[in-house]
Parts: C-alpha cells; structure tokens; sequence
C-alpha cells in the first residue's frame, strides 16, 4: 500500500515523526509537508505564486518532500507532478495541539477531500 503523509504543522514537527513510525509498517511511504507552520491555512491553494520544493532524505520512507506552501499544495504536487502512482491513502496528521472551534474545518488535517486533489 502507497501511504502519503502530510500535515499543517511543518516538516520538522514532531507529530509527523510520530505518524510516520506508526503507518511505516503498513506501506511504501510518502512524505509530503509544508517547510514550516501552516495552520489554519489547509485549504488554500498557491494559483499565481511559485513555491519551492525540496526533496530531503526521511530514513525509512520512499521519498519525502518539504514544499515552501500549504499542506493542499504539497498533497496536490506530491500526488499531481511528484509520485509517479497515485497514493492509495493519504493521511493527514498527528496534529500538535487541539483542533477545536469553528476554525477546525479549515485546519490541515482535513485536507482528505477527493475532489480537491484527485
């Protein structure tokens, strides 16, 4: 199983380690993140503006990239230009504090609507 990971709390967070470690044993996994924080911004997408993307060495997984945007844009790249197959799942997490409030539905880890990214 294709597993991709991304979150809006940055690459370098350490609930991204920790989901990592617990979905490494069910697959080939992919690792797709924003370079730093990025919460509250999970839906936005970058239309006019460019954005770098890294690819970093994650021991254990397939491939990792750090993207210069938001968790949207680095599960669109990873999916649309950076894998060469679709994921089969892609999970979104372990976010680093609560998710509570009207804000919640905008927040990253409820990026898992097909219609945006597929």
């Amino acid at each position: 199983m294709k597993i991709l990971l991304t979150n809006d709390d940055g690459f370098d967070a350490l609930g991204l380690r920790a989901l990592f470690e617990a979905v490494q044993p069910l697959g080939d996994i992919y690792i797709s993140a924003p370079d730093e924080q990025a919460s509250a911004s999970g839906h936005s997408i970058s239309l006019r503006e460019p954005f770098r993307v890294q690819s970093v060495s994650w021991p254990g997984a397939s491939s990792a990239f750090r993207i210069a945007s938001t968790p949207a844009d680095c599960v669109r790249t990873a999916v649309l230009k950076l894998l060469q197959e679709k994921p089969d799942l892609v999970i979104s997490g372990i976010n680093q504090g609560r998710i509570t409030g009207r804000l919640s539905c905008i927040r990253g880890q409820w990026l898992l609507q097909p219609k945006q990214y597929f």
